[in-house]
């Protein structure tokens, strides 16, 4: 990190808000309604260009909802979404679960949305609630946000745009959503923020940036155990092998060496509500996995291997 950047409370530098959600029991907040009003399920994209609901002036006028203006800044606060993402690209109002930042001279917004990018584990690991986690707005507020110039932000915009353009290009025949390849790997970003020092392409850092066989596998009594997002243990960082079906030893063998992972590989899931959970392989074992799961395998061994 540079030394000569400032450090402040996001609610110090920026203006936050949340939303609201009309009482559903009034047709008249919802029929025939022109104004977008998002949920935090719509959050999770880089740009935030269109909505799926929407809502009255009257249906404004009596809740809390509120009008976020474009290039603000937006954080889905609850449930499985919590910590998400998004920069809003016209002007909406939101519901209780996602709060806006306001967008001011202080920041370039794409800046600020790839530095909460970088921090999602951490705003979710301040998540309260058992099934599902509860970002406060408070939390948000007082995240500590770096205060480069503007011009330092752009080039750092620039240089992370251009990183991502390999994992985006990679996955362009499964993933055709950009944001895709960039929430997966979010966990990049934090170099950015922590240490100084040049950016390299995922690309030129991993031997292979892949996704699972995209054939429906055949089932066996006993086999090789075959994974799916259901079994990526995030609270744990863990594949939970517990509850796997097998597919047969031939198919298993006739699999590309990229289908099958191998100690230092890092898996992450690619779809659902689960988006860009990533595990790192840290045990040898025969195990295949399906697509809507990725794998990057970095080119230099891991730590501890002398095999791999």
């Amino acid at each position: 990190m540079n030394k000569g950047w400032t450090w402040k409370p996001l609610g110090v530098v920026s203006k936050t808000g949340s939303g609201g959600t009309p009482l559903s029991s009034r047709k008249e907040y919802y029929d025939g309604g022109n104004i977008p009003w998002l949920v935090s399920g719509e959050v999770a994209q880089e740009n935030v260009r269109e909505a799926k609901n929407f809502i009255t002036k009257a249906g404004l006028e009596n809740s809390a909802a509120k009008l976020f203006p474009k290039d603000a800044v937006l954080v889905a606060m609850y449930g499985a979404m919590a910590g998400q993402v998004g920069i809003l690209r016209f002007e909406a109002a939101t519901n209780q679960s996602v709060c806006g930042i306001l967008p001011n001279e202080k920041f370039v917004p794409e800046f600020l949305f790839y530095f909460l990018l970088a921090k999602n584990d951490e705003l979710v690991a301040q998540a309260t609630g058992n099934a599902q986690p509860n970002i406060s707005q408070i939390k948000i507020k007082n995240t500590e946000v770096p205060l480069p110039p503007l011009a330092e932000q752009q080039r750092i915009v620039g240089l992370l745009d251009e990183a991502f353009e390999g994992p985006a290009t990679a996955k362009a025949n499964a993933e055709k959503n950009l944001q895709n390849a960039r929430a997966l790997f979010a966990s990049h970003l934090q170099s950015v923020f922590t240490q100084r020092g040049p950016l390299a392409s995922l690309s030129d850092l991993a031997d292979e940036v892949t996704d699972g066989d995209h054939s429906p596998p055949p089932k066996a009594p006993t086999g090789v155990p075959f994974i799916t997002i259901s079994n990526i243990n995030k609270r744990m960082g863990t594949i939970d092998f517990s509850n796997t079906f097998t597919v047969p030893e031939a198919y298993f063998r006739g699999l590309k060496p990229s289908k099958k992972p191998r100690v230092g590989d890092v898996l992450y899931t690619v779809t659902g509500a689960t988006l860009g959970i990533l595990i790192l392989v840290r045990e040898q074992r025969d195990f295949c996995f399906q697509r809507h799961i990725g794998l990057i395998r970095p080119n230099a061994r891991p730590y501890g291997c002398d095999w791999c």
